[in-house]
């Protein structure tokens, strides 16, 4: 489930009244048109984008060369998802006002959502060689360049404007993502933490934060912040797939099926809630409703070599040897990196099947937490 999980948060820019009129103060037409910009302005900023957009129709059919009206339309659009349309307004907005640094962040925004990196990479940096003291464009440049993988230009984005700004918490949070994908655990757990401190309700950070701690082995701290993370959201069904991966890893199986559960209930076709809910199974000897589950997985995804691995255990342990060989086989050749992971429990399952146990077993099934660590720029 990898990239699925809460959408982009975006500084959309809003213009002020007073810039609407352009030396026709006192006309009935231009104070019609500012009444109607200054009630699409208060609707835009109540969060009612869709109620707002006839009145910025208006103040733009009674003032064409309204430059602030196409700006908060356009902000209006992106908030509504109409990403084409917001570029119409913001672009303009840019022909009336060439050095509209708002329009150009505004248009950056819409860009980085339609997956033009480079044409947001380029409005954010012409909005930050307008006005270089923009903190939103900073952090919003910093998404840009973790999107392409350049993660250190990101946190340096992410830096400048936490030093113009340094109550941003999505800023922080965003800079821990970078971290994170530098390795960088300690100060990837500074920034999730210092964005909890400014927002103690941010569920992303929670979730973000309880990720590294999964990574670190510190499965009992990622499921205090997974379990932070669904109360402030319980809605968050990425936060119950990791918690439910922790929970199996600690041989807590009950607790790992019940937030597998939770995923499935809204996501019939979650195939990794499928698998770990099937892994949990075969760890409480319910190797007929593993297998079963196992096998859903990989209907819905015939590719998902972790649920081959995954059945092939079960197999194993009911004694279907060429059956389990060859979900290992497939596992294997599609991803060569799982036969490490798989090893040592293959090792055992043979071991319990023939009555030798050996060592002291491993708790859990092979698994890695879904890692949705970026909100994109900050909203």
């Amino acid at each position: 489930m990898e990239g699925h999980g809460v959408g982009l948060r975006l500084v959309v820019a809003i213009a002020m009244v007073f810039a609407i009129v352009l030396g026709a103060a006192g006309l009935p037409w231009a104070d019609a048109a500012v009444d109607a910009f200054s009630e699409g302005t208060r609707l835009l900023k109540a969060g009612q984008p869709r109620e707002a957009i006839p009145y910025f129709d208006k103040a733009i059919h009674l003032n064409p060369r309204n430059a602030a009206a196409y700006n908060n339309r356009g902000a209006a659009y992106v908030k509504l998802g109409q990403r084409e349309r917001a570029i119409q307004d913001y672009t303009k907005a840019l022909r009336l006002d060439p050095r509209n640094v708002r329009a150009y962040n505004g248009r950056g925004i819409a860009y980085y959502n339609l997956g033009k990196m480079e044409r947001a990479l380029q409005d954010f940096s012409e909005a930050l060689r307008l006005n270089p003291r923009l903190a939103e464009a900073y952090s919003n440049r910093g998404a840009v360049h973790r999107n392409l993988g350049q993660r250190k230009r990101a946190i340096q984005d992410y830096t400048k404007a936490l030093r113009l700004n340094p109550r941003q918490a999505e800023a922080y949070n965003n800079r821990g993502a970078a971290y994170v994908k530098l390795g960088q655990h300690k100060r990837a757990i500074q920034d999730f933490s210092e964005a909890l401190r400014l927002n103690p309700r941010g569920a992303d950070a929670y979730y973000n934060r309880g990720v590294v701690y999964d990574d670190l082995g510190k499965r009992e701290r990622a499921i205090q912040d997974y379990t932070e993370a669904i109360r402030f959201n319980p809605l968050y069904y990425a936060a119950y797939y990791n918690r439910g991966l922790a929970y199996s890893s600690l041989g807590r199986y009950e607790r790992a099926i019940e937030d597998f559960n939770e995923v499935i209930g809204v996501n019939p076709r979650a195939a990794d809630a499928y698998s770990g809910r099937g892994a949990a199974r075969r760890e409480q000897g319910d190797l007929a409703g593993a297998i079963a589950d196992l096998d859903k997985a990989i209907e819905i995804d015939p590719r998902y070599a972790r649920a081959y691995g995954n059945r092939g255990l079960a197999r194993l342990l009911q004694g279907k040897e060429v059956e389990a060989e060859k979900d290992f086989r497939n596992c294997f050749e599609l991803d060569p990196k799982m036969r490490r992971a798989f090893e040592a429990r293959i090792k055992e399952a043979k071991a319990k099947r023939a009555g030798k146990p050996e060592g002291k077993p491993e708790k859990g099934t092979p698994s890695s937490p879904q890692q949705f660590l970026d909100n994109g720029p900050s909203r």
